[in-house]
């Protein structure tokens, strides 16, 4: 399998300053809002544990702080009332995306996704201002808070409190949502973008503090929480497994029992989590300096760590494959060609000038 890299990075590391596309929002739109809304409140219920898990309505809880206090208060146990520095970090922190905040032991907070263009959407951000229009009909506006309610209900609601590493967290979420949406919708579109959105978007958010060398982005990944949700590999593996093993009669109980099995129960070391962060340094990087047409550091590591190399070449194939996906670009731009040989870039000597 071959990509080019001096077709893929233009486009993989492009942008702009590119307005946000303008919301519509109509009735018909709330009123998907408000059902979807009350089928997940009564989802959670059996799910939830000892926690108390309150989703809000985007259309009439948060608008304005009375409205987010009654629904804050609303089905509480009798006798609970919620301590007012709650309800003071809630209103501050209600997020325009889809969005969750923890109160241990007890309370759980989720915002939805906003109403409005999928491509204003927390999923998207990173990637609307891409150099070249995203393809149209990718995934609908319901689609995608369907998609982030499975993510933050299904999954992080219901996660086990000693996953220590976010990453585990942000994957078995993103697994939870891949299972909602195959259990619910069965809309496959919908999967895929998600999947191909969580490949590519990590290096282009690496690429908007633009750091200079390997060294730099491997550095800005250990304070950052980029790495966090480079999920993509992860989801792509499971992916088959989702398709295969849940169906519209599969329980929420037996899905989360298998989005445990396929998330791996939360195993990432600290040496896989700086493994990680090497792969996407090292992608970025190479991605960076075939913009220039001076492969130093591909040249380097082909020397002292081809098994490095090997690893961000699968990842940039990948992001090639994804952006075929999501963006108004054929496979053919970008140099793609698929076979049972290893995944390697195509010539990487310094481009022609």
């Amino acid at each position: 399998m071959t990509y080019d890299i001096f077709r893929l990075a233009p486009l993989l590391l492009s942008g702009g300053n590119v307005p946000p596309a303008p919301d519509t929002i109509t009735d018909a739109d709330i009123a998907a809002h408000n059902a979807l809304i009350d089928k997940f409140r009564q989802r959670i219920i059996p799910l939830q544990g000892a926690s108390i898990v309150k989703i809000f309505n985007r259309a009439a809880d948060l608008s304005s702080r009375t409205a987010m206090e009654a629904a804050f208060r609303r089905d509480l146990p009798e006798g609970l009332v919620p301590e007012p520095f709650l309800m003071d970090i809630t209103w501050e922190n209600r997020a325009p995306y889809a969005f969750r905040l923890a109160f241990p032991p007890r309370h759980q907070v989720i915002f939805p996704e906003r109403l409005g263009d999928p491509q204003n959407s927390c999923l998207f951000k990173g990637i609307e201002n891409i150099g070249v229009p995203l393809r149209k009909g990718l995934i609908s506006s319901i689609a995608i808070q369907h998609a982030t309610l499975c993510h933050e209900t299904l999954g992080h609601a219901t996660e086990n409190i000693a996953m220590p590493h976010a990453f585990d967290r942000e994957l078995r979420a993103d697994i939870a949502a891949l299972c909602g949406i195959m259990k619910d919708t069965g809309d496959t579109r919908a999967a895929e973008t998600l999947i191909a959105l969580r490949q590519v978007i990590p290096l282009r958010r690496i690429h908007e503090t633009n750091p200079p060398d390997y060294e730099h982005a491997l550095g800005l990944l250990a304070l950052s929480n980029i790495a966090d949700y480079a999920t993509g590999p992860g989801l792509k593996q499971a992916w088959g497994l989702v398709g295969a093993c849940i169906t519209r009669d599969t329980t929420d109980a037996g899905l989360i029992r298998m989005v445990d099995t396929l998330a791996g129960a939360g195993k990432t070391s600290q040496a896989l989590t700086r493994e990680r962060c090497r792969v996407l340094a090292a992608a970025y990087q190479m991605a960076r300096e075939a913009l220039s047409g001076e492969p130093s550091f591909h040249d380097r590591i082909a020397g002292e760590n081809p098994e490095l190399l090997a690893q961000a070449n699968e990842y940039l194939f990948h992001c090639a494959e994804a952006l075929v996906l999501l963006c108004e670009v054929e496979a053919s731009e970008l140099g793609l060609q698929s076979s049972t040989r290893a995944i390697k870039s195509a010539i990487l000597s310094p481009k022609p000038r």
